[in-house]
């Protein structure tokens, strides 16, 4: 069949949906239209909406790209099974299709777009094309929110370290700075700081042009296109490593850590700007989540060289290499920027603002620990010592985002004594990572992705569980179907490992290999299937089925989308592994 009608009409709708705030208002009011109308058409029958949806399907199939059919398939049947889920009065339904209308109209007027229908209205033919129009509605409508699916790039697990090199004509600036130190002989019974506003005016203005360097703002940009970036000075300073002490805060450094307290600021984010100012060979700086085929992702900084990191976020710790000496002691500034979207200075400030005053403060409690001779300096620096390691266990294996997430939800469950808010917000959150992850490869933490999945994963296994256990019904074929299901799904992850099934290499942190190992050779994408079969025993169960019929269908439907997302992966190169993921 041929793709003419589609390849006529998708660039001039394209055009006339070329923001991302109009795509997304369409991603929204397109389906509550074609819902009101499958609403409508349920109201005498509840499977003719089922029936339309797949006759509307196949009247698009080989008329448009597979990729896009498949998805459209897809949003179609999940609507058909909402349409059918619930009996909706046919005035709600047909409100909701007129609604639907006129925010798409409100959508064009809010963005300045004109809509598609106005650039052929009036001329012969406009009916037909009305109608061709209107026939690859929602097609179109998919296409044009994938093109601003970049901004998912935000909420998936990426690294956030940029590096480089400062400009040559910085080194005079940086040796003068380092000439500055080593006259002051700092300590090397322990680290030695000073604020950039307690140096001599000299030093502040090489300081100063080290710190605003254009070429160092121009890193931030470039790692966050659309943004601005500003300098947070109250949070600078020039820092000197010391020797690892046990019983005081410069142990902090050696262990894993979190500068920040504010990892659930969304959108904007304060960096970390190490600065190196000696010859260094000996200390590294490591990050945990980040990784390079199973190690922690590690940098050597070195004179003129800058590494950045998120200074509320990026689990990291530093560690000296036995066997190398250098003529100086490590000797770094701490630089801060915050960068936020353009027209959001205020907000992105205020991050800036509230993360120096946590500094500061935190900075005293430090420097109080350093040479704890006291009981209670002792105590200080074990309090030190001990919320580090609370914060570093909390980061590492949950991270307060999904904490905080979780918890909110749980919150609005509790006050509505309705479980669905946190049902319906919790028990899909990894196949979203699964999508995004797989889509958007480049940057991406590996550590963090597999900490976020395997916690929403393990999130999203509890509720149907509980669900399961509070509506139990002594069913064989579903425990069976459970049994079956999820036991090969788990023998599937024991023959690839953890790292590849979470897309290990898709991620570059393991090389293909073709796994012959049961199930692999034998069932065809056994994760997948596993897993399906799992759900659908769980969906034999009477009372779960009736407390949420959307539940196990919605998680079937995820599945077959990242199946559908594998097999089609416009990533695949010859040596793509021979396996499908979970």
């Amino acid at each position: 069949m041929s793709h003419t009608a589609w390849r006529a009409t998708e660039p001039a709708f394209l055009t006339c949906h070329a923001t991302g705030l109009n795509a997304a208002l369409h991603a929204v009011t397109t389906p509550l239209g074609l819902l009101g109308a499958l609403a409508l058409v349920a109201t005498p029958w509840p499977p003719a909406a089922l029936g339309v949806a797949v006759l509307y399907a196949a009247s698009l199939l080989g008329r448009i790209p597979l990729r896009v059919w498949t998805a459209t398939t897809l949003a179609l049947m999940a609507l058909a099974a909402i349409a059918m889920a619930w009996p909706w009065p046919w005035p709600v339904a047909l409100a909701m299709l007129l609604v639907a209308y006129g925010l798409q109209e409100a959508a064009h007027w809010i963005t300045c777009e004109p809509t598609l229908q106005s650039t052929y209205q009036g001329r012969t033919g406009w009916l037909w094309d009305l109608a061709v129009h209107s026939w690859l509605l929602l097609p179109l409508v998919l296409v044009a929110a994938a093109r601003h699916l970049s901004v998912v790039r935000a909420l998936l697990p990426r690294v956030r370290i940029v590096d480089g090199r400062l400009p040559d004509a910085r080194h005079p600036d940086i040796e003068h700075v380092r000439r500055w130190v080593a006259d002051n002989e700092p300590s090397t019974a322990h680290t030695t700081h000073w604020w950039f506003h307690d140096t001599p005016q000299a030093v502040q203005e090489a300081l100063q042009r080290l710190a605003s360097d254009p070429h160092v703002l121009g890193l931030f940009r470039d790692a966050h296109p659309g943004c601005d970036v500003e300098i947070v000075h109250e949070m600078n300073e020039i820092y000197v490593s010391g020797p690892e002490n046990e019983a005081t805060s410069d142990t902090v450094f050696y262990t894993p850590h979190v500068d920040g307290p504010f990892a659930i600021w969304p959108g904007a984010t304060v960096y970390r700007s190490l600065v190196g100012i000696t010859e260094n060979t000996r200390v590294q700086t490591l990050f945990v989540h980040p990784t390079r085929h199973a190690e922690p992702l590690a940098y050597t900084l070195t004179q003129g060289e800058l590494l950045a990191f998120d200074f509320n976020r990026e689990l990291h710790f530093i560690r000296t290499v036995p066997d190398r000496s250098d003529p100086d002691q490590r000797c770094v500034l701490k630089v801060h920027y915050v960068v936020y979207p353009k027209g959001m200075a205020t907000y992105g400030r205020l991050l800036g603002r509230l993360t120096g005053l946590y500094d500061q403060r935190a900075r005293q409690l430090f420097l109080s620990t350093l040479a704890p001779s006291t009981l209670w300096e002792r105590l200080k620096a074990a309090a030190v010592l001990g919320t580090t390691r609370a914060f570093d266990a909390v980061v590492r294996h949950i991270g307060w985002g999904n904490l905080a997430y979780v918890t909110a939800l749980a919150a609005v469950s509790l006050l509505t004594g309705s479980l669905l808010p946190l049902l319906v917000g919790a028990s899909f959150v990894h196949y979203l990572l699964y999508l995004g992850v797989f889509e958007f490869r480049s940057a991406i933490s590996f550590g963090q992705f597999k900490r976020d999945v395997v916690f929403f994963k393990a999130v999203s296994t509890a509720q149907l569980v509980g669900l399961f256990l509070w509506s139990w019904t002594p069913d064989p074929v579903a425990l069976g179907l459970m049994a079956v299901g999820y036991g090969l799904a788990t023998s599937a992850t024991l023959a690839l490992g953890v790292d590849r099934t979470y897309f290990g290499v898709e991620l570059g942190q393991l090389p293909p290999k073709r796994i012959d190992r049961f199930p692999f050779g034998v069932i065809p994408h056994p994760m997948i299937v596993g897993a399906i079969v799992g759900l659908l025993g769980f969906h034999l169960v009477e009372p779960l089925r009736a407390y949420a019929p959307w539940l196990i269908p919605t998680h079937i439907a995820f599945y077959l989308l990242h199946l559908v997302q594998e097999i089609t992966d416009e990533h695949a190169t010859a040596n793509r592994r021979a396996v499908v993921s979970d």
